[in-house]
């Protein structure tokens, strides 16, 4: 090199359009461009095992 550095350039945040107003438990599903689009998230699979009661 010629005594210069290498600088990067950070890519801005793309412009995401109006939040929805739907309540989702798991968060939303995002687009390819990382913003958030009005359809939820599947439920997280649970840590542990159902446990069931009484008779089986």
């Amino acid at each position: 090199m010629d005594g210069f550095c290498k600088t990067c350039e950070c890519k801005s945040k793309p412009k995401c359009g109006p939040i929805c107003r739907k309540f989702c438990p798991n968060g939303f599903v995002e687009d390819k461009h990382g913003c958030p689009i009005c359809v939820c998230k599947p439920p997280k699979k649970p840590v542990c095992p159902t446990i069931k009661c009484g008779k089986e």
